[in-house]
């Protein structure tokens, strides 16, 4: 479950670009990924891109929106936000 921390490793090489969104952001992705770790989760490899893969995939679209193009970066923002938000709420209900 010490993956979850992996997309932490961007914050080194850009933080000094962050915004207040971005801190927050990465502040409330910190939480989520302390509540993982601090949890016993059933071995599932579903469960594992569901609780490690989606967040973790949405923070770096948070943190790079300019690397696609289809989509405008406010919206592309909003959906990682609710894929953080998603899993941790989920994580709430089913493990505590």
């Amino acid at each position: 479950m010490q993956l979850i921390f992996l997309p932490l490793l961007i914050v080194p090489f850009k933080y000094k670009q962050f915004g207040r969104s971005e801190w927050c952001f990465t502040l409330f992705f910190l939480a989520y990924a302390v509540t993982l770790a601090t949890l016993t989760l059933p071995l599932n490899s579903r469960l594992g891109s569901f609780y490690i893969g989606i967040p973790s995939i949405s923070y770096f679209f948070y943190m790079y929106p300019e690397i696609q193009n289809q989509y405008s970066s406010t919206v592309l923002r909003g959906l990682s936000f609710l894929g953080v938000v998603s899993a941790f709420i989920a994580l709430v209900i089913f493990f505590y």
